[in-house]
């Protein structure tokens, strides 16, 4: 194929392991050059290198504070930021590695902090302010693990619960990430439950309600903390999931599946209850505690890292920040949970 062949969304999407809706959104942002030929978008093989290249750019010296390296200048988003995935993508947590994977692992490349809690661009930029060139690539706290494994990422924030052990994401440090030497540093606590209409209309009051007739679920994407809560739940039940109205048609990302429940779409979602504060005409139904860990790969390239995050789980202004920002509970933050 030559360079300036033109290609259609379907086979940018095949090309570069992603949903065609986010070849769309990339597209409409101007992050993927694409030009019209009539009312059909089009893209050239140029133009797909140009774009994997600028996210494999990263500044020659580590920045010495936030926002601004010596030498110049740089965004700690992560380089994916704007390929956000829409409500009617069905990506799979293996396309979000392949995703990471594309990044330039050099020297000088940054330390990738993989997770989709807010606390995650919080550590990014702890690291950024001591020096660290660090970035946040958001993706399901399954692919987070997965993606320490496959040495993509150097530190994930997860929220995943195991029914077997009745514990958050040790279990799965355990099984995701073998053979690593790793550490799980405890964060914080949240609470999670229902996102229901106001009055709670449909008397939902346990996991067990979600499988009552004319209860209609706004469920998440396979691999997140919370989509996986609600697979444990139902197993403990011994549940058919497809007896769920709903449960087969998930949403990426919390805001979205509570914003079908604010609509009226759906009856319920599964989402934390900082986020119902910040909704519009919802209410919680609180449900249990969950627990957000980090866990950091020891290599000797993390070495220097390590040391920056130990001293940031050892401050408490670092805590009292990220607690206010997702609405949670630090009491107990920065103890080790797992090393190896």
């Amino acid at each position: 194929m030559r360079a300036d062949d033109a290609m259609n969304a379907e086979e940018v999407a095949a090309y570069l392991g992603i949903g065609k809706n986010s070849v769309y959104l990339m597209a409409k942002e101007g992050t993927l050059p694409s030009y019209r030929v009539g009312r059909k978008l089009r893209f050239t093989l140029e133009g797909i290198h140009s774009y994997l290249d600028s996210t494999r750019t990263g500044p020659a010296d580590p920045p010495s504070k936030v926002g601004s390296p010596a030498g110049g200048s740089f965004s700690t988003a992560s380089p994916f930021a704007s390929a956000r995935f829409s409500a009617t993508d069905r990506e799979t947590p293996s396309c979000e590695i392949a995703r990471a994977a594309a990044l330039f692992r050099a020297a000088d490349s940054p330390f990738i902090v993989a997770g989709e809690v807010n606390a995650c661009a919080a550590v990014a930029s702890y690291l950024n302010a001591e020096g660290s060139f660090a970035q946040h690539v958001p993706m399901t706290d399954y692919s987070a693990l997965v993606s320490l494994y496959a040495g993509t990422a150097d530190i994930a924030l997860t929220g995943l619960y195991d029914l077997k052990t009745n514990a958050y994401n040790v279990p799965f440090v355990q099984r995701l990430v073998p053979g690593v030497s790793a550490v799980v540093f405890r964060l914080l606590s949240r609470r999670v439950g229902f996102a229901v209409f106001p009055g709670n209309p449909k008397g939902l009051s346990g996991w067990g309600a979600l499988l009552r007739a004319g209860v209609r679920l706004a469920n998440r994407e396979p691999g997140c903390g919370h989509r996986v809560l609600l697979d444990q739940k139902l197993r403990s039940m011994e549940a058919r999931a497809d007896n769920i109205d709903g449960y087969a048609d998930p949403r990426f990302g919390e805001a979205a599946a509570a914003r079908l429940v604010a609509q009226g779409t759906a009856d319920v979602a599964v989402v934390r209850s900082g986020l119902v504060r910040c909704e519009d005409g919802l209410e919680f139904i609180d449900m249990q505690r969950e627990w957000i860990d980090m866990t950091v790969v020891k290599t000797e390239r993390t070495r220097p890292l390590l040391r920056s995050l130990r001293a940031m789980v050892s401050d408490g202004g670092f805590f009292e920040g990220v607690a206010r920002a997702d609405d949670a509970d630090a009491s107990g933050g920065g103890a080790i949970l797992y090393e190896v």
